[in-house]
Parts: structure tokens; sequence; C-alpha cells
């Protein structure tokens, strides 16, 4: 076991862990609907947005896309600090360690914000050359900058809650971190299209009303979850006063977040190389890439917090080598993924038309749309599984075989898919929907690759990370 970083001879808070011994599927919907509704609501939220921002017109719409698909990438290169700090408390808690889980959660802050600074930086000296550098439309350039500003301030608030969220999570509580998002949520729903109005006497901002709202809200969003976690009732703690470097601690969390945020960073950079071809198409084309994206987005997310709860139960297990317990904790994650992926390609196969209707009124735009949500909805079981199995085994402490899958399988199969079939091969039909095609292909290897790599057991390790 590692040593315990703080006061090793101060008294710890109690915490008896319920995952160990409650009902397996109980401990799973308890810990998954929370975060899976949080999902939900961040599709909400985002959709709306692009329906008021759909009513400024599709250039709008463009800037919107590559905004949030830029802050999609930088978010990745830091979500990896969440699954570390999430792999390394579950452990600790799985055997009651709630000093060494309280020394981890203070480091994971400090990097989370000076992580958040290097961004700030980035946006303010290198963004502007770098869309230059991939062709990107100059009139759209000048907007795209503002925008991505005030984003990466919002970055910083949405690292330190995306950690304590991760940290509360990994206790077993799930709802406080849901009650806080899906309410600073439903605050961005309210807020956003008066700021992008003009309404209620507040300024016109536009396209930009919507990074504002998202800094009002992410800021909120922080400082209540600090407050809780600084509770009397929490396990947890937070005082500047106590905080020291701790070598072991920031290793053992960078040795897991580097490879987790690599799998991120490789959708977030697949992103761009696709953002870039649709770009030189217009800004048509980009809208229909982002309202695409946004559906892709809401496979991976909800994935994801399945795949989160998940690995806690897992975590939890085997810090005190419970392999059976945590195995079926998959099993049952993947049943649900199957069901739920089933139940969304039926309604986005019924009602794809109508949903591109309400962003856009261009026929052109109307027809490309519904037939790229009906491709990539074809492939959610796929895009969905392959990401909750990645998560869960990163979660556990092992994402180095995860990223490996990852990045081979869009090296190999993607990108060569959608450049052989949309530039090359230039099928009716096939080379409209190139980039969808491809998606799916390197999802589908993917899931099976990794379906194999989980039942095969070597990504377990037991005890303390």
């Amino acid at each position: 076991m590692p040593s315990l970083p703080i006061d090793n001879n101060s008294e710890q808070k109690k915490y008896n862990s319920t995952l160990t011994t409650s009902n397996i599927n109980n401990n799973l919907i308890k810990l998954a609907w929370p975060q899976i509704g949080e999902s939900l609501f961040w599709f909400a939220m985002t959709f709306v947005d692009l329906i008021w921002i759909g009513k400024l017109g599709l250039e709008s719409v463009a800037i919107l896309g590559t905004g949030q698909i830029i802050t999609f990438f930088f978010f990745s290169l830091r979500s990896g600090i969440d699954t570390a700090t999430r792999a390394l408390i579950s452990r600790a808690l799985g055997q009651n360690q709630t000093n060494y889980a309280n020394a981890i959660l203070l480091q994971s802050i400090f990097i989370a914000i000076a992580y958040s600074l290097i961004v700030i930086l980035f946006i303010r000296t290198l963004l502007e050359s770098t869309l230059t550098a991939i062709n990107f439309d100059t009139e759209l350039i000048p907007h795209i900058l503002i925008f991505m500003t005030i984003q990466g301030f919002s970055l910083m608030f949405i690292s330190i809650q995306s950690v304590c969220s991760a940290t509360i999570q990994s206790s077993g509580n799930s709802i406080t971190p849901a009650k806080i998002e899906i309410g600073t949520r439903i605050i961005h729903i309210i807020l956003s299209p008066v700021l992008i109005f003009g309404l209620l006497y507040f300024p016109k901002l536009g396209v930009y009303g919507i990074p504002i709202t998202m800094l009002i809200t992410r800021v909120l969003a922080s400082l209540i979850i600090l407050e809780i976690i600084k509770s009397q009732n929490s396990i947890f703690s937070i005082n500047v006063k106590d905080f020291t470097f701790n070598q072991n601690i920031i290793k053992q969390l960078i040795k897991i977040a580097i490879p987790s945020s690599l799998i991120q960073l490789q959708r977030g950079l697949l992103q761009i190389v696709f953002l870039s071809i649709m770009a030189t198409q217009g800004a048509t084309s980009i809208s229909v890439y982002t309202v695409m994206r946004r559906l892709e987005l809401l496979f991976i997310v909800t994935s994801t917090r399945l795949g989160s709860a998940t690995g806690i139960i897992v975590g939890h297990n085997l810090a005190i080598n419970q392999t059976k317990i945590s195995k079926t904790a998959i099993n049952l994650a993947l049943i649900y993924m199957f069901l739920g992926g089933i139940l969304t390609t039926i309604l986005i196969c019924i009602f794809a038309y109508q949903i591109s209707g309400i962003i856009g009124k261009d026929p052109n735009f109307i027809r490309i749309t519904s037939m790229w949500l009906i491709t990539i909805s074809l492939g959610c079981i796929s895009i969905g599984g392959s990401n909750l199995l990645t998560t869960i085994i990163s979660s556990a402490g092992k994402p180095n075989i995860p990223i490996l899958i990852s990045i081979i399988s869009a090296i190999i199969i993607e990108v060569p898919v959608a450049v052989i079939l949309g530039q090359i091969l230039n099928i009716k039909y096939f080379s409209e929907l190139a980039i969808p095609i491809a998606i799916i292909s390197a999802a589908t290897i993917r899931l099976i690759i990794i379906w194999v790599y989980e039942k095969s057991n070597r990504w377990i390790q037991t005890g303390l990370l």
C-alpha cells in the first residue's frame, strides 16, 4: 500500500463502503442514474443552445460548433485527471483511508487549476495561428477567438467542479453532484436566450451569449460544490493551509491521467481533423458536422457516466479483492448500455428529419443532417459500448491498453475509411456519409477488441493503487 501522505497519525473521518456489501444492481442504478441524468440535461442544454443560435444563421451555428469542438479538445486533455482521481479515491475509500482520499483531492484540484491556466495562455497566444494553419475561414476566426477566450475561463471552473464531482461520486454519492449540475444547466437553459437575444434589458450578445452563460453557471456550480465538500458532514475537507505537494500522489495521478486523457485526446484530435475537412466546404458543412457530433457526444457522455459509476463500484471491490462482484457490475452495465442503445437508435431514425428541421431550414442542410444522424445512430451501441468498457478499465487504474486500442483503431480504420469513402472512391451517398461511416466502423472494431481484453481479466489489480 502507498504511504499515506498527510498526517498519517491524525484522526480519520469514518467511512464504511456500502458498495462492497449491498445489492450490485441497486448500487449501480443508484450511482448511474444521477450521472446519466446529468448527461441528458447536458444534451438538452446544448441542443436548446443550438436551436437558439440556429435562428441567427448557419454562420453562427458554425462558430458555436467550432468553439465547442475546440473546448471539447481542451477538456479531453484534462479529463484523465477525473478518471485518476476517481480511481485512487475509490480504492482509498474501499479500505476506509479517508485521509489518503482527502490528500488525493487536494493534489487533483491543484493539477486542474494549473492545466486551465496553460489553456488560457494557449488560447490568447497560439489559437489564431493554429486555425490559420488548418485553412479555417478567416471571417470566422476573430469570432472564434472571442468565443474561446471566454470558454477558457469557464474551463477553469469546469475543471474544479469536475474533480470535486468525481471525488464525491467516489464515495458512493452521485446525487449531490447531479443536483448541482442539473440545477446549473437549468439556469443555463433559461439564461442563454436572454443573453443571446438581449431580453429583459440585458445586452444582445448573439453567439457570445453561450460562453458567457457557461462562465456564469460554472462559477456558481464550483462555489456550491466546494462549500459542500468543506461542510462538516463531508468526509472530505479543503483547507489551503493544509495543502503541500505530494510527489507520490501526483505521480500516481499522472500515471493514470495521461493515458486516460490520451483516449479523450484522440477523440478530440479526430474531431479537429474532420472539422478541418468540413471547414473547407463552408458554414453549411460545418453546421451539419456540428449537429452530428452533438449526437455522438451524447453517446460518449452517457456511456462515460455509466462507466464512471461502474468503475467506482469496481474500484471499491477490487480494493478488498472482490473480483466477482466487479465483473458482475460490468456485465450489468453492458446490458443497460445495449438496451439504451436500441431505444436511442429507434427514436433517432424516426425523428431525424424533424430534429434537423428545428435547427436549420435550408433543404440541403436538412437532407444531409438527417442522413448523418440516422447513420451515426446505427452505431450508438458500438460507440457507447466501447467507451463504457474503456471508462471502466481506466477507472480501475489500467488505461494503457484501452488507449492503445483506441489510437490504433483511429489510425488504421477511422481516418482511412473517411478519406477513402469521402475523397477517393467518390461513391454516391457513401461519399456524403464518409465521416459517420468511418466513426461507426472504428467503434465496432474497438468494441470487439476491448470486450475480449476485458474478459481476459489482465487489467485486474487488487488493493490500493
